[in-house]
């Protein structure tokens, strides 16, 4: 795995091995941590990783590392990935006070900038996770200050399309069609076709595809 780290027939026997073997925890997520400093995205061992925490447990400490491994780089979205996977399989997202946490989190990077969709995306998993109004209508708050001063903020923007789309008020997806169409015409041109499907979609259907989500206050 050191020599041949994307080869995913040695990650798998690896965890054949561990299966009998039974390791130490500590000193095989450590491995997998030396492999990922090699290359992040090495989705391999990111699906191993998975894996041995479901397997040999060890849940404790990886939020610390996910929140390492983010402090070295904010646009890591595996680390991002696996933030998520942490609370969805230890049940955190049932916890009101863990979403909230979490959310604390995502704003700090969004601090740090506001053009990082990995963040924004986080924040919203959290939010349509949790169907709380209250976590949604800070979100909602949070980009429409975001655009306020930076219009061109196209995750933020993004972000706000999801909610309102998702929102089943007729006010609110007339809205998110409305930024559909400046991100097509303004904001995000190389993306102007997917844009222009979107507003359609919105204007035509309330929101082709969208997910049941707790409304965002306007």
């Amino acid at each position: 795995a050191v020599d041949n780290p994307k080869n995913y027939q040695v990650w798998f026997h690896r965890r054949r091995v561990v299966e009998r073997a039974r390791p130490d925890v500590g000193a095989e997520l450590a491995f997998v941590a030396e492999a990922l400093e090699e290359d992040a995205k090495n989705y391999h061992a990111w699906g191993y990783r998975q894996w041995l925490l479901r397997t040999l447990g060890g849940w404790e400490h990886e939020l610390s590392y996910c929140a390492k491994l983010l402090d070295d780089d904010c646009f890591n979205n595996s680390a991002w990935n696996q933030r998520m996977f942490v609370l969805q399989e230890t049940g955190a997202l049932k916890d009101p006070g863990a979403v909230r946490t979490e959310l604390s989190f995502a704003r700090k990077h969004l601090e740090a900038g506001a053009d990082n969709a990995a963040p924004w995306n986080y924040a919203l998993g959290l939010v349509e996770a949790s169907d709380c109004a209250e976590d949604a209508a800070w979100l909602a708050e949070a980009c429409r200050v975001v655009l306020a001063s930076a219009p061109a903020c196209v995750p933020a923007a993004a972000t706000l399309v999801d909610m309102y789309a998702a929102s089943g008020s007729d006010s609110l997806v007339e809205e998110a069609a409305a930024l559909c169409r400046s991100l097509a015409t303004q904001w995000d041109q190389i993306r102007s076709k997917y844009w222009a499907l979107r507003e359609a979609e919105l204007r035509g259907g309330g929101g082709v595809g969208a997910q049941p989500s707790t409304t965002p206050s306007a």
